[in-house]
């Protein structure tokens, strides 16, 4: 049907249905120039018919150059977004390794802060029981740097207070703490219990460790009350 149409819309068509009334005429009538007349109309008929299949050949091709063109077009879309598809899906991948290095950083650091909080307590605990269940300053000191290897932040404060009783241990030639152990303990406060005097390897260990510790402390430059401790 579509065909029909196309057809009819051509001019070649009518020109030939004009060419063959024409011509019936003629047989009919015989009109002599008739025939003329029918073979110029044909040959007007021919051009156009021929001039019509160009146009149409031209419209064919340029048909097929707009799908082309359309393809092309579409084709190139679909790339692209495949490749914004593929850069979105790069980013998501991206974002959410980095959320994760974060939470994991994050997971890192709270596990560090809770292992810190932890040694903080454990340390607290030790020096409280060297505070009050050591029997003498050997075994004082041996808690604190227990407790110092655990949390470094008390060194400065312990290690203080250590070398300033092995200092006065030194100069008393007494074991203070081991003094009021004995005491506590019932043991008679008269001699030998009262004097509790230090011998020479326990002279020597508070005399190193009582200079070192202070340097680490109160004689330390980088410490900024030095030098105000130093005066007292």
């Amino acid at each position: 049907m579509d065909t029909v149409k196309e057809l009819f819309r051509t001019k070649s068509f009518w020109v030939f249905v004009v060419v063959a009334i024409l011509g019936g005429i003629e047989a009919i009538y015989a009109i002599p120039l008739l025939g003329l007349g029918i073979a110029a109309i044909t040959i007007l008929g021919i051009s156009l018919q021929g001039v019509e299949t160009v146009l149409t050949e031209k419209k064919i091709e340029k048909t097929r150059k707009d799908a082309a063109t359309q393809h092309s077009q579409a084709m190139q879309e679909i790339g692209q977004a495949r490749g914004d598809a593929a850069t979105q899906h790069t980013q998501a991948l991206q974002e959410i390794d980095q959320a994760k290095a974060e939470a994991a950083t994050q997971h890192a650091n709270a596990m560090q802060e809770i292992q810190r909080a932890r040694d903080e307590a454990q340390a607290e605990n030790i020096l409280l029981d060297a505070k009050k269940f050591a029997t003498s300053i050997m075994e004082k000191d041996a808690r604190v740097n227990q407790a110092v290897a655990l949390y470094p932040d008390f060194k400065q404060r312990e290690y203080r207070e250590l070398g300033l009783e092995m200092s006065a241990a030194v100069v008393g030639n007494v074991d203070f703490i081991k003094q009021m152990y004995l005491r506590a303990a019932g043991y008679p406060f008269d001699p030998p219990y009262s004097e509790s005097r230090l011998d020479d390897e326990e002279r020597a260990y508070f005399t190193d460790h009582a200079i070192l510790y202070l340097t680490e402390t109160v004689l330390n430059p980088a410490n900024p009350d030095a030098q105000g401790l130093l005066y007292l």
